[in-house]
């Protein structure tokens, strides 16, 4: 950790965390399990849209975005997803498993295969503090930097933001790249 983060009110490990807020309550413990409940399940099919996190061996992590039409996460059984949840991780180029996953005609080339370790139900009132469906509190999206103008700042003045957010949003019109 740089130099200029470790003061006196740095929480440097579990213990001092623990010491501040506690143990969790039991309920927030009662939530992990190590497998798939009916409800669990009915959700996950259901879902459009998930967060992948992964890590490396030295422990670097990612957060990714992944959506398609809701099935795209398969439930192989109580304790085996194709993507999502707290596990360990397998890719696989299995035709016969990521055949169902084909997305307007479109086969995954490369599918991750979860085994389920921790399943936990989240509670809900992060999405309830910050109103995540509450229209009247959407952001503007002329209020949002472009992709390209992302891309320019990171890239330099050589960069065309215009041309490049003209061109994506052609693409996305087509679908192109979408799978």
């Amino acid at each position: 950790m740089p130099p200029h983060r470790l003061t006196s009110e740095t929480i440097e490990d579990e213990a001092g965390l623990r010491a501040l807020i506690g143990e969790p309550a039991p309920l927030t413990c009662a939530k992990v399990v190590d497998y798939l409940s009916p409800l669990t399940r009915q959700l996950i099919e259901r879902a459009p849209f998930l967060c992948l996190a992964t890590s490396d061996e030295q422990g670097n992590c990612d957060v990714t975005p992944r959506g398609d039409p809701t099935g795209f996460v398969r439930i192989l059984d109580d304790k085996t997803l194709l993507i999502r949840v707290n596990g360990r991780a397998t890719l696989t180029t299995d035709a016969a498993l990521l055949e169902p996953c084909a997305v307007e005609g479109k086969q995954p080339k490369l599918g991750i295969l979860v085994d389920i370790e921790e399943a936990y139900t989240h509670c809900s009132k992060a999405f309830i503090r910050s109103q995540l469906w509450d229209p009247t509190r959407f952001v503007d999206r002329a209020e949002l930097p472009t992709n390209g103008e992302l891309l320019k700042e990171i890239q330099g003045e050589g960069f065309d933001a215009d041309d490049h957010d003209a061109k994506r949003a052609e693409r996305y019109a087509r679908r192109q790249g979408f799978y």
